[in-house]
C-alpha cells in the first residue's frame, strides 16, 4: 500500500492547512471526505431526464423530488460535490456541453454553472472535494478531460488525455488524492485508468476489470475512503467489483446485483453506497439498491425512484 497517500486520506489535528485542524477545508464535519455526505443526490430521476431526486443514504425508502436541472441530460453519469453543492456535466439525446448546479441542502431547481470544453454525452466524472470535472465520451468517442472549481461559477479548462478515448467509461469513484476510471469503449474494455484531480495531466493505467464492459458506474468509499466499488456494466452484466484506491492492480469480485443493470446512478455516505435507476430490459428500472463498501456481498433493496429511472443518470452526495 502506498503509506504516505493512505495517511494523506485523514486530518491531522491542531494544525491548520488544507488536511490540518479540527476540519480542514476538504473533509467533513464527520471526518470524512467533503465530497460524501448524508444526502444521495439522483439525477434523471425520471425518463424526461430533467429531474433531481434525492434520499437519506442511511435509512431506505423511496425517493422524494428535489428539482428540475436547466435541460433534459439522459446519458450524463458525470455528476459530482464538495458537500454542500452539487455539479453535474453535459449529457442528452445529443451532445450538450452545459454544467449545471444546486445547493444539495435545500430542494429547487438547478442553475446554469457553465460550458464544459467539449460537447459529449456518456462522461464519467473525477473530484476531490474542490475540484471536479468528466472524462471521456461516446458521440464522437473521445478521450478528453476538463474540470471547473465547484465553489465558483465559469466554463470548464482543459485537464488532460485519457489513456484511450472510452464511450461511456465508469466514474464516480473518487478519494482526495486520486480519482478511478474504468472500462467503456464500444465494444467494451477492461482497463481501470488513475488521476490526480489536484494537477492537471494524462491519466495512467491502474489494472483491469474482471469482465470487459461499459456504462458500469462507481463509488467509494470504507472507514479510510480507500476502497472504490464498480457495479452492472452492458449489456446485461450484475457483476459489482471493487479495487483499493490507493494500490494499483486488478479488480476483485464484490458480489452481485439483484438484477442486470447498467448505467445506474451511484451516491454514497461512505458506508453505504447506492445504486439507482439504469437500464435492464425487459424489467423495471426504477429500483434503488445499497451495499456496505468495506464488505463484500450482493445489492440489499433500498427503495424506488419517484419517477420510472432512466439510464445514463448520475449521483453524487453532501449535506
Amino acid at each position: 500500500m502506498d503509506y504516505i497517500n493512505y495517511v494523506k486520506q485523514s486530518p491531522v489535528q491542531g494544525l491548520t492547512g488544507l488536511y490540518g485542524g479540527v476540519q480542514g477545508s476538504l473533509m467533513a464535519g464527520g471526518g470524512g471526505p467533503a465530497f460524501h455526505g448524508g444526502r444521495g443526490m439522483l439525477i434523471s430521476d425520471g425518463n424526461g431526464g430533467d429531474k433531481l431526486g434525492y434520499i437519506t443514504i442511511a435509512n431506505t425508502g423511496n425517493s422524494q423530488a428535489f428539482g428540475d436541472l436547466t435541460q433534459g441530460y439522459q446519458n450524463s453519469l458525470s455528476a459530482y460535490s464538495n458537500g454542500g453543492r452539487g455539479v453535474m456535466h453535459g449529457g442528452g439525446a445529443s451532445p450538450r456541453s452545459n454544467i449545471d448546479y444546486w445547493t444539495i441542502s435545500s430542494t429547487g431547481n438547478a442553475s446554469d454553472f457553465g460550458d464544459s470544453s467539449y460537447s459529449e454525452t456518456t462522461r464519467a466524472s473525477f473530484c476531490n472535494g474542490e475540484r471536479g470535472g468528466s472524462a471521456g465520451g461516446g458521440y464522437p468517442i473521445v478521450n478528453h478531460m476538463d474540470y471547473v472549481t465547484i465553489k465558483t461559477t465559469g466554463n470548464a479548462s482543459n485537464f488532460g488525455d485519457m489513456t484511450s478515448a472510452y464511450r461511456a467509461p465508469g466514474g464516480n469513484c473518487f478519494n482526495l488524492d486520486r480519482s478511478l476510471f474504468c472500462g467503456g469503449g464500444d465494444p467494451g474494455a477492461s482497463a481501470i485508468q488513475y488521476m490526480d484531480p489536484g494537477t492537471t495531466g494524462d491519466a495512467s493505467n491502474f489494472g483491469s476489470l474482471t469482465h470487459s464492459t461499459y456504462w458500469k458506474q462507481g463509488t467509494s468509499g470504507d472507514d479510510d475512503f480507500t476502497r472504490g466499488v464498480f457495479s452492472g456494466g452492458f449489456e446485461g452484466l450484475n457483476k459489482i467489483e471493487y479495487v483499493t484506491i490507493m494500490c494499483t492492480g486488478n479488480a476483485s469480485s464484490f458480489g452481485t446485483l439483484s438484477q442486470d443493470r447498467w448505467g445506474m446512478a451511484t451516491c454514497t455516505n461512505g458506508t453505504r453506497a447506492c445504486l439507482a435507476g439504469g437500464y435492464n430490459a425487459p424489467g423495471s428500472n426504477n429500483n434503488i439498491w445499497y451495499i456496505t463498501i468495506a464488505s463484500t456481498g450482493n445489492s440489499s433493496d433500498f427503495g424506488d425512484l419517484a419517477g420510472s429511472g432512466s439510464y445514463g443518470g448520475a449521483g453524487c452526495s453532501g449535506d
